[in-house]
């Protein structure tokens, strides 16, 4: 009875995080997706201190960044060494 219960708690808990995480989209995907870069950051800026570190908060600014200054998105920067 005891595995039973173990068991069926294990499989709650692996489901509850499954569900819990969103997809990562890119920052190429938030270059294009205008609606969802905005809802995005604004959903980031809402609550910073939880998801700024997020990939997604990070890629949609990243977005928006070579959007608004013409800069391309690192993953574009290639050639480019630092200092």
């Amino acid at each position: 009875m005891q595995v039973n219960f173990r068991l069926a708690l294990a499989c709650t808990l692996v489901a509850m995080v499954g569900c819990s995480q969103e997809a990562v989209q890119t920052v190429d995907w938030y270059t294009t997706h205008e609606t969802a870069r905005k809802a995005t950051i604004d959903k980031c800026n809402g609550n910073p201190g939880e998801s700024a570190k997020s990939p997604n908060c990070i890629n949609a600014a990243a977005a928006h960044n070579a959007l608004q200054y013409k800069v391309p998105p690192p993953s574009d920067r290639s050639s480019d060494k630092g200092f």
